[in-house]
């Protein structure tokens, strides 16, 4: 099924959870002996405002003391209330593990993901965090919004490595080892970029410096758009049953 333009149809976050869970189920079924994968939801800490549901809300002012408790001991001096709002927004993702270790991470990127300056260096810092951490990586990202900002040029600069720009839409994979002197990390990187109105690809999520699973972008895409688009009308081209 060919890439849609989600800037122009309702139901991201619909297929998002049907296509994580295609991605998982395909991931999983293809992990040699050793390997478990499991969806986890990781939350993001996002700085700013306004949010749309922000689970903690800090206001100049409120008082966060309980007036039925004991006067609180000098320890506690020097605390002062900011105004600040912090927002949880969690990430759903595929992770693999081999024994208990971590070894590898795929991410459906969302609109909420980089909507604003904050959840975009969140996003670029999760996702350099595993890095840093030896956990391979594989992300999609199918939106072209917003304009001028690629996840994939962002977490570059970050890393301080050059490569030719990488539009949005995109699929990335990084998979990442010790380097030949053991100061840092080695990163080798498969970028896609993706162009809406074709097929998607298939990308390897590695496990190891050896060892990938080829992930099936198209097949799980097109079972999780398929079924949840199946009754929408074609949207100038862009509908299931135009394509």
């Amino acid at each position: 099924m060919p890439l849609h333009d989600w800037s122009r149809l309702p139901e991201w976050e619909g297929v998002h959870q049907l296509w994580i869970v295609g991605l998982y189920q395909d991931i999983k079924s293809k992990l040699p002996p050793g390997y478990r994968a499991g969806l986890a939801t990781v939350p993001s800490l996002t700085i700013g405002g306004p949010a749309t549901h922000p689970d903690v809300s800090v206001l100049r002012g409120q008082s966060l003391a309980d007036p039925a408790a004991d006067a609180v001991p000098n320890e506690m001096a020097g605390f002062e209330t900011e105004v600040t709002l912090l927002a949880l927004d969690p990430t759903t993702m595929v992770r693999v593990y081999r024994g208990s270790d971590l070894v590898a991470a795929a991410e459906l990127i969302s609109p909420s993901n980089k909507d604003r300056e904050s959840s975009r260096a969140a996003t670029v810092d999760r996702i350099v965090g595993y890095l840093a951490l030896g956990v391979h990586v594989l992300y999609v990202d199918v939106h072209p919004a917003p304009q001028g900002f690629s996840l994939a040029d962002a977490i570059a600069a970050v890393l301080d490595y050059e490569q030719p720009p990488v539009p949005t839409p995109q699929a990335m994979a990084y998979r990442v080892g010790h380097s030949a002197d053991g100061t840092g990390r080695a990163l080798a990187v498969h970028r896609a970029p993706l162009t809406l109105g074709q097929p998607l690809p298939t990308m390897a999520l590695p496990l190891s410096l050896t060892r990938a699973v080829r992930v099936d972008l198209e097949a799980t895409y097109s079972a999780a758009a398929g079924d949840y688009l199946s009754w929408l009308p074609s949207l100038n081209g862009t509908g299931p049953e135009g394509g």
